[in-house]
């Protein structure tokens, strides 16, 4: 039987972002979701990136979105000149 979304711990999860990302945060997230089935997970990022790193997984997938994110901003990259209003940006 499925929850309703009142009763998940929702939490957003830049996918890019971060040491040996996508594949160490990806696992963290279904890792989480094993755990509880009170948690939702969304992760934000390449989509084409996160579904192939989420193939090597068994998980619930009704407790994993995916969020596409068109423009992803490097570390290096100046922040400055990048548009930063829009909603489909992660950074890396």
């Amino acid at each position: 039987m499925g929850k309703s979304m009142g009763e998940y711990v929702k939490v957003a999860v830049d996918a890019m972002g971060g040491d040996n990302a996508p594949a160490e945060i990806i696992k963290g997230a279904v890792e989480a979701v094993q755990e509880s089935s009170r948690v939702k997970v969304y992760l934000v990022g390449k989509e084409d990136v996160m579904k192939n790193e989420l193939a090597g997984y068994t998980y619930p997938e009704e407790q994993i979105t995916l969020v596409p994110a068109n423009e992803v901003i490097e570390t290096a990259e100046d922040r400055k000149s990048t548009r930063l209003n829009s909603s489909h940006i992660t950074r890396s």
